[in-house]
């Protein structure tokens, strides 16, 4: 007979006279640990374009290196307990370990929004989404993350790197501020990444050019500066939503080997001229949005090569020359049309009436000169006509009179250097020299009203759930 043993000695006496009863089952538990993950992640080769595979144990280490966890050991035996020690799925341990460091960096939380942030359970947390693996339907992982409107403060943890398989991210209007964490670019599911309204700053964060799979990019409204790399427009991006931003620069001369949908680069401080190369986004474009910046330069014919775009503004920048004729006509699905604010001159294309789909043309504040454009056809085209040298669009002969030999001047020098795309020839240097006037196109700005996030689409047609763009208003 055994001698009476307390429960712990009685454990202890097992360890020592039977090891290989607790050795035995510890050993097949790691070893189908890491197969099983190995099967989860089995594809991902297939996306980063490497061997490269995502490993638990290596991934925790590098956010607890106190508790170095070998890299053959079950990747739940963390030092602190607390952490996800008693998470069997392994995809919800690392969603638990970044929800936990993504908590301790938000510093106000006025709605009390992660206040449910506790616990074993992430897919039961607010703004959590999981659902089945990708890769192993019998496992739950985070698939989405939608804290719009939460009003958070602080920053992003460089543990967001650990939810492998997030497809979207959605952060619109928060108060999140610093530089996006490098370690983003180990998000290779992810689709939407949509961090409008909130304090990020520093250049183009180029973590997002290391997504092989993002579709959506939306940084309006925040503090990045700087140019936008090249590479940006050789991704397979379907919208890219820039604005109100400190963008500056010019526009990549590859712009044309992107496959944008929407492209919106307004209210930043962009310059120089549209590349040529645009014309070969004619088979995707549908929006193109650029107003409030510093472009400059004639219009290229190539912008008539757009066949499918629905929206196209121009407005607020430094346009010169003519409306090309050739231009117009290849825009046969455009139904806003706007180059309002910039320095445009000689008469208006007649090609204007022949687009069967417009329903919008914004052409205030240039110098365009000639008889006024009336549009002979079914369906009502609004015109946005004002402050030109146009015949009949003033209401008396004295101030029409006015406002051609105000803008006779710079009619001609700035329509010079687009001499070969002019519609007609000006008749002429005038004598009058004007003082400068406060009508003038580039003096006039306007702002983008700031847009409550909502569950809708950006632009027309598209499944995403951020706002839609700005809407345009005079200052």
């Amino acid at each position: 007979m055994f001698p009476s043993f307390r429960p712990n000695s009685f454990i202890l006496f097992l360890f020592l006279s039977f090891p290989f009863i607790f050795l035995l089952p510890f050993t097949t538990t790691s070893h189908g640990v890491a197969e099983d993950h190995a099967k989860t992640l089995s594809h991902t080769p297939k996306i980063c374009g490497n061997n490269q595979r995502h490993d638990d144990a290596s991934d925790l280490n590098e956010f607890f290196p106190e508790a170095r966890i070998p890299s053959d050991s079950n990747v739940g035996q963390l030092s602190d307990p607390s952490a996800v020690s008693h998470i069997a799925n392994p995809l919800l341990q690392r969603a638990h370990t970044a929800l936990r460091a993504w908590k301790s960096a938000i510093v106000s939380d006025p709605h009390n929004f992660t206040g449910n942030w506790v616990g074993d359970d992430v897919c039961t947390y607010n703004g959590i989404v999981c659902t089945p693996s990708l890769d192993d339907p019998t496992r739950h992982a985070v698939a989405g993350i939608d804290l719009n409107r939460a009003d958070l403060e602080g920053h992003l943890p460089m543990e967001l790197s650990l939810f492998h398989e997030v497809s979207l991210i959605h952060l619109n209007s928060n108060k999140f501020r610093g530089q996006i964490p490098q370690k983003l670019s180990k998000l290779v599911h992810l689709q939407e990444l949509d961090l409008s309204n909130n304090g990020f700053h520093g250049p183009f964060p180029e973590e997002v050019l290391r997504l092989p799979n993002l579709k959506y990019l939306d940084l309006r409204y925040n503090n990045f500066e700087g140019v936008l790399p090249p590479e940006l427009f050789d991704k397979d991006l379907d919208a890219l939503l820039i604005n109100n931003n400190r963008f500056n620069g010019t526009l990549p001369i590859n712009i044309g080997n992107s496959k944008l949908s929407a492209m919106v680069l307004a209210n930043n401080n962009f310059e120089g001229g549209i590349p040529k190369s645009i014309g070969n986004m004619n088979q995707t474009l549908n929006e193109i949005v650029i107003g409030n910046n510093s472009f400059s330069g004639c219009l290229p014919l190539e912008l008539g090569s757009l066949i499918n775009v629905a929206v196209l503004d121009l407005s607020l920048n430094s346009f010169t020359g003519v409306l090309p004729e050739k231009m117009i006509e290849g825009l046969q699905n455009v139904e806003q049309l706007n180059v309002a604010n910039n320095k445009l001159t000689g008469t208006l294309p007649h090609g204007i009436c022949q687009l069967k789909k417009l329903d919008n043309f914004t052409y205030s504040s240039n110098y365009f000169n000639g008889n006024r454009l009336e549009c002979q056809r079914p369906g009502k085209v609004e015109f946005d006509r004002g402050l030109n040298c146009i015949d009949g669009e003033e209401e008396g002969e004295e101030e029409e009179e006015r406002r051609k030999e105000e803008f006779a001047v710079a009619a001609f020098e700035h329509s010079a250097s687009c001499s070969e795309q002019k519609n007609e020839i000006p008749s002429g240097r005038s004598s009058y020299s004007p003082a400068p006037s406060s009508l003038s196109p580039s003096s006039h700005r306007i702002v983008l009203e700031q847009q409550p996030a909502a569950s809708l689409p950006p632009v027309g047609g598209f499944g995403y759930a951020s706002p839609p763009p700005p809407m345009m208003k005079d200052n």
